[in-house]
């Protein structure tokens, strides 16, 4: 129903997250290192403050599924395609390959 990231240290992407939330499981994490890079508070997960908070939103969110749900996992599944795809990828490297010329 939800992925959980209590990340200790200064994760520098955390690929896991951005896996979960492609496959439309909203993530709860720890906002430290390059977790901002999938995660956007309140739309495809939350945010929070390391060593706290989890708890509360977690009881929040499953105090009221259908508010939170199912529209963080379409959100997940939304960002994931469009920031994140092969097609993104592939625009993103051509741009800096011109860039290097």
């Amino acid at each position: 129903d939800v992925f959980v990231f209590p990340i200790r240290w200064q994760e520098p992407f955390g690929l896991v997250g951005l896996e979960s939330a492609a496959h439309g499981i909203p993530v709860v994490a720890f906002d430290r290192g390059g977790v901002r890079e999938w995660l956007i508070d309140n739309r495809n997960g939350f945010a929070v403050p390391a060593g706290s908070g989890a708890e509360k939103v977690l009881k929040t969110m499953f105090e009221h599924p259908e508010h939170y749900f199912n529209r963080m996992s379409r959100a997940g599944i939304e960002l994931a395609e469009k920031m994140f795809s092969e097609e993104m990828f592939i625009t993103k490297f051509n741009e800096l390959c011109e860039v290097l010329k």
